[in-house]
């Protein structure tokens, strides 16, 4: 499965968090949107959909722009010390509960922060809570703060897909769709009801080939499943935190 798409707010990571798959918001402009029927042009970044991890780094080769006519990404990219896996020390995680985390149900907290005490626990990783008082930042300011990260990790969604007479609640999605970073939906996590929602990674602008980085090794590590969630519902390969019932029923 490869389905492209465009985001504005969060129209690559909302639906793929909805639907258990791989979504990906490459940086803004990475991807030329020439002719495309545009909402705003300093906010839309064409992305797209895999079923499988192992298609991320080659679509993302395919689509996006080469060489010296964009400098600014490829300088980023032909930077080996700035792409590199971490050598010597662990992968350096920001993890982000900004203002929309409560809106986020006791299930949906609960799995994150179980998988994220599995991460914790591994010496390859080190996590480190950023409190940021303001979430609506400059691009600018997003990248001198990311520069000592080399991934930041937080919900994609508040939880499952709301039913059609429900209002969906708010998620960090056009946080860094406006902070014009990678953003990447990962289909981790399952509700009490058996819907996928979804962990999301971002990193640095133009750190897109280190994000992916990070999720190959993620994955080798048994952190992340490497299909989406209806390949692996069910099997006992799956990567996916299930809540029991009972936690969500107080009992």
């Amino acid at each position: 499965m490869h389905t492209l798409r465009t985001q504005t707010a969060g129209s690559i990571i909302r639906p793929a968090s909805f639907t258990g798959v791989w979504g990906f918001k490459p940086s803004f402009g990475l991807i030329p949107s020439t002719g495309m029927l545009k909402t705003t042009d300093s906010l839309d970044t064409v992305g797209f959909f895999v079923g499988h991890t192992a298609d991320l780094p080659h679509t993302l080769d395919a689509l996006r722009g080469h060489g010296r006519d964009f400098p600014l990404s490829h300088a980023a990219f032909e930077d080996r010390t700035r792409q590199g896996a971490p050598i010597g020390r662990p992968w350096r995680v920001a993890v982000v509960r900004p203002p929309v985390w409560r809106h986020a149900p006791d299930y949906a907290v609960w799995a994150f922060d179980r998988w994220l005490k599995q991460l914790g626990g591994d010496a390859r990783y080190e996590i480190v809570e950023a409190a940021l008082a303001r979430q609506v930042e400059l691009a600018r300011q997003m990248d001198r703060f990311l520069r000592g990260f080399d991934a930041m990790l937080t919900l994609s969604t508040a939880g499952e897909a709301p039913l059609r007479h429900i209002e969906e609640a708010p998620d960090s999605a056009l946080m860094w769709t406006l902070t014009q970073l990678p953003s990447l939906n990962a289909p981790v996590f399952v509700s009490p009801r058996g819907l996928p929602f979804g962990l999301q990674l971002v990193a640095r602008r133009y750190n897109d080939p280190l994000l992916l980085r990070f999720v190959d090794e993620a994955i080798e590590r048994g952190h992340l499943p490497a299909t989406s969630y209806g390949r692996t519902c069910g099997s006992a390969a799956s990567a996916a935190v299930r809540l029991p019932q009972d936690d969500v029923l107080g009992a």
